[in-house]
């Protein structure tokens, strides 16, 4: 067994890989890539990194893209 749930070293650059995919395709959610123990043992991997860095632009994108749309208020609709 290993500690490390993504596996063996091998499986590093698989798993960076479907990560950069991933983030391209839409996930962006940095918080979950900076905290949780899960990548623990890639969070210093240059990829990785640069990967969190895409991931943290693209949700600031889309918080810019939300408040400029009405923010709250496009989910709750208007305050009455």
């Amino acid at each position: 067994g290993t500690d490390n749930p993504i596996g063996p070293r091998g499986a590093y650059d698989e798993a960076l890989q479907t990560l950069d995919r991933s983030v391209r395709d839409g996930y962006t959610c940095p918080t979950a890539l900076r905290t949780d123990p899960f990548w623990d043992a890639l969070r210093e991997h240059p990829a990785f990194v640069q990967t969190t860095k895409q991931a943290e632009t693209a949700s600031a994108r889309a918080r810019e893209a939300f408040e400029r749309a009405g923010g709250a208020a496009v989910i709750t609709g208007p305050s009455q």
